[in-house]
C-alpha cells in the first residue's frame, strides 16, 4: 500500500515539475519580449536559473522513483533536497515574474 501511494506521489511531483518548466519557458519568452520593448534589465535570466533548480528537483524525484523502495531516512533526505531545489526555482521565477509583471498587480489592486 505504502509503495503505491509513494510511487503515485513521485509521479505527480514529476508531472507538476514538467508543467512548471513549461510555464517558466512561456514566461521567459513573454518577459524577454516585454523587457526588450521597455528596455528593462535582463531579469528574464532568472527564469533560466529557476528552471535549472526545478530540473534539479526533477532529477532528484526521478532518482527517488528509480532507486528507493522503502521509507527509510535516506529517502526523506532526498525528498528534502528535492523540495529545496523546487523552492529555490519557484523563488527565482517569482522574482522574475514580479519584475516584469508586477505592474499588473498594481493595476488590479488600485
Amino acid at each position: 500500500m505504502y509503495h503505491n501511494v509513494f510511487f503515485y506521489t513521485v509521479i505527480i511531483r514529476i508531472v507538476s515539475g514538467c508543467a512548471l518548466l513549461i510555464l517558466f519557458f512561456l514566461f521567459f519568452k513573454l518577459s524577454k519580449r516585454l523587457g526588450d520593448a521597455l528596455q528593462m534589465k535582463k531579469y528574464y535570466h532568472l527564469f533560466t536559473l529557476g528552471s535549472v533548480f526545478v530540473l534539479s528537483s526533477l532529477v532528484v524525484q526521478l532518482y527517488i522513483l528509480l532507486n528507493c523502495k522503502t521509507a527509510d531516512f535516506q529517502i526523506h533526505q532526498f525528498i528534502d533536497l528535492g523540495y529545496l531545489f523546487l523552492a529555490l526555482g519557484v523563488t527565482f521565477g517569482f522574482i522574475a515574474v514580479l519584475k516584469y509583471w508586477g505592474w499588473l498587480l498594481k493595476e488590479i489592486i488600485h
